[in-house]
C-alpha cells in the first residue's frame, strides 16, 4: 500500500480481483426504488405500537402456558 500509494480498501480490493481472476472494473449495482405514495397509517409511534402488539403477545402466551 504504501508502495503504490493507496488506502486499504483498494488494496483489498485488487488482490480480490487479482485472486478471482478478473482485472476488470464492473458498475456499481443500483437498487431501483420506487414511490408508493402516502402511508395509509401513521408511522411516526410504529416502534410504540410494535412494542405494544409485542407486550401483548407475550402476555397471552404466558396465559396459554399456566
Amino acid at each position: 500500500m504504501r508502495e503504490r500509494g493507496i488506502g486499504f480498501k483498494q488494496a483489498v480490493n485488487e488482490a480480490l480481483r487479482q485472486g478471482l481472476g478478473t482485472d476488470r472494473v464492473t458498475r456499481a449495482f443500483v437498487t431501483p426504488t420506487h414511490h408508493l405514495g402516502q402511508s395509509r397509517w401513521p408511522l411516526d409511534q410504529a416502534l410504540r405500537v410494535a412494542g405494544d402488539l409485542e407486550d401483548e403477545e407475550l402476555v397471552s402466551q404466558s396465559r396459554l402456558r399456566t
